[in-house]
């Protein structure tokens, strides 16, 4: 899940492209969304990879749930 962390003004961020089959309704570019966890006090990203694992499984589910009520 590090391939989406990333730090942004001092804090870890999750971020990741839209998947093109769900950019028709999520045109956020890219989804970025804060961990809330300073990097100061995880200088190695382990909390804020749960927290990351966490905000994929739900934006995932978002675009599965999307997708869904489009058919």
């Amino acid at each position: 899940m590090s391939e989406y962390l990333t730090k942004r003004n001092g804090v870890w961020h999750y971020q990741r492209r839209v998947p093109e089959e769900y950019a028709a309704f999520d045109t956020r570019v890219p989804v970025r969304l804060t961990t809330g966890i300073s990097v100061v006090d995880d200088k190695r990203g382990r909390k804020a990879i749960e927290i990351a694992e966490r905000l994929n499984l739900d934006t995932e589910a978002y675009w599965s749930d999307k997708s869904i009520s489009d058919l």
